[in-house]
């Protein structure tokens, strides 16, 4: 399922519905199970105090390009340390959870396997071009939250 996303020769748009799925059911199955052991944190990222365009503006246009753009950061740093496109990614998954968590120590979990589909659709994508690589994994990004960014603005009503 994995190794799927390195291939790219999909066009642009079917790599991104692709990884897409490969992000979402998993990360829905993750956020149920923490969902059900773990007290929710409401206004987790102070959305009372931000408008509904606002809110869902920064959950599928502002984060996923500025996480986007961190992470070719992140990954400059890495290639410091290690080539190998598996640590890479484990080690990028792994530090964008952790960024997470600051905000619900649980919210960690359940972003670690969709940062792992982003690292790979970056890594993968860069050998074709980086910013191709930049907004396909922008996008995957994008509509990851647009599920998530729309029961939060429904929340907010």
């Amino acid at each position: 399922m994995l190794s799927s996303l390195t291939i790219t020769d999909l066009s642009p748009l079917k790599y991104i519905f692709k990884a897409w799925i490969i992000a979402f059911v998993p990360t829905i199955l993750i956020g149920l199970v923490v969902g059900l052991v773990c007290e929710p944190k409401e206004n987790m990222m102070g959305q009372d105090t931000m408008s509904i365009p606002v809110v869902f503006f920064g959950m599928v246009v502002f984060s996923p390009i500025v996480e986007t753009l961190l992470m070719m950061v992140v990954f400059w740093f890495l290639r410091k340390f290690t080539q190998v496109s598996v640590k890479l990614v484990i080690w990028s998954a792994i530090l964008w959870a952790i960024l997470h968590s600051t905000a619900w120590l649980p919210w960690g979990l359940i972003v670690l396997w969709g940062f792992v589909v982003f690292s790979i659709c970056y890594l993968s994508w860069e050998k074709v071009s980086r910013w191709r690589a930049f907004w396909i994994t922008s996008a995957t990004h994008a509509m990851l939250n647009l599920i998530p960014a729309v029961l939060t603005v429904m929340s907010m009503k």
